[in-house]
């Protein structure tokens, strides 16, 4: 990885390779005052892995004085910055021989996939997928099906406990970052519980020059208890912006936003998983977490591609139809879910209410921030 590459070696052997490592080295490479850094690299079919062939990754040293990296690929130009490849190079992938080139597309917008799109995930949701048919007993699995838990669990988390365990969390982020978070908490800018007349869900507003202030509709339930960590995450994010900038550069995209907040569930998932009382606790917290990454990395990029293919349909003077939703949505339900769940005809009108299409290109910022904060 970093070695090879700061030595100006070309070939990447054919063993899993970390593409952040990788990318790391061609940072210190160029820092050592190399100008260019070529990479022999086989990418395979989806389907087929012996039909690799070899591609010549060729990266130069950016005007930047490496802020840059530029890639060619088959002569399309595309521009890396050192932030977006440490974002990517948390995916482990095969760059040798890989069978599926996800990570390689996500950064190289090397798109050479077979008759499955090039998500290694989708792999994986399918056998979630079977093993929610067969532990559910099912003969045929709909996906609606995917919102009875696998798990009956009734445990109830009291407010004032989890308000306790939420900095023990966040240990591994030190110390100061704990006690901000008890002053947060502390704070009387939380308004905990659901009330008549009270919005629904969960959000943190940022107020520049005081605290953050959170909406919660608390039910002691572990769903709960992961959105209080959530919106925790959101507004830790703010009062550590709000500390170091001025008013004018104290926001933050939400392309970063829900790095900070998912990032925070997760140091809570490992916490509850080690305190776990029962097997059964357990496998609720595990079968949550399952479930986040389903919802949100593959069921958001499966929005993000649908949004793609809108865009791209209207800009090249196709009519935009009901049945062209249905159909270009359609598509994307049997690919996604595959043959082993059964896809209803309403399902294809499920395009029309998700109200982030009417915001273009938003999911997949869901898609990147879990992904960075689960690697």
């Amino acid at each position: 990885g970093a070695d090879a590459a700061a030595e100006g070696l070309h070939d990447v052997v054919d063993e899993p390779v970390d593409v952040g490592h990788l990318l790391r080295g061609f940072v210190a490479a160029f820092a050592a005052g190399h100008e260019c850094i070529e990479v022999k690299v086989a990418v395979a079919e989806m389907a087929e892995a012996d039909d690799a062939h070899a591609r010549i990754l060729r990266f130069e040293r950016g005007a930047g004085g490496g802020d840059e990296l530029r890639n060619v690929v088959n002569r399309d130009r595309d521009v890396v910055t050192i932030d977006q490849a440490f974002v990517f190079g948390g995916i482990r992938n095969r760059l040798a021989h890989a069978p599926q080139c996800f990570a390689l597309r996500g950064i190289f917008r090397n798109r050479h996939v077979g008759d499955e799109p090039a998500l290694s995930g989708i792999a994986l949701d399918r056998r979630v997928y079977r093993l929610r048919k067969r532990a559910l007993k099912l003969d045929t699995y709909h996906t609606y099906d995917g919102t009875v838990p696998l798990v009956e669990f009734d445990r109830k988390y009291p407010y004032d406990t989890v308000v306790e365990w939420l900095p023990e969390s966040v240990a591994p982020l030190g110390s100061v970052y704990q006690d901000e978070m008890r002053r947060v908490l502390d704070g009387q800018c939380i308004d905990v519980y659901e009330n008549p007349g009270k919005r629904s869900g969960a959000y943190s507003a940022p107020v520049y020059g005081c605290r953050p202030f959170m909406l919660l509709n608390y039910n002691d339930t572990l769903d709960a208890v992961f959105t209080l960590a959530h919106e925790m995450g959101h507004s830790m994010h703010t009062v550590l912006a709000h500390a170091s900038q001025p008013f004018v550069y104290a926001g933050y995209t939400i392309f970063v936003a829900e790095v900070a907040s998912t990032f925070n569930e997760q140091l809570l998932a490992r916490l509850l998983l080690q305190r776990a009382t029962s097997k059964k606790e357990r496998a609720a917290i595990l079968a949550r977490e399952i479930d986040a990454i389903r919802g949100t990395i593959v069921r958001q990029t499966m929005f993000a591609e649908f949004e793609k293919l809108t865009h791209e349909a209207e800009e090249s003077g196709a009519a935009l139809t009901l049945e062209s939703f249905r159909s270009m949505y359609r598509g994307l339900l049997d690919t996604y879910f595959g043959q082993g769940v059964a896809i209803d005809s309403q399902l294809e009108l499920e395009c029309l209410r998700i109200p982030h299409f009417y915001s273009a290109f938003y999911v997949y910022k869901y898609a990147t921030g879990i992904s960075a904060a689960i690697t």
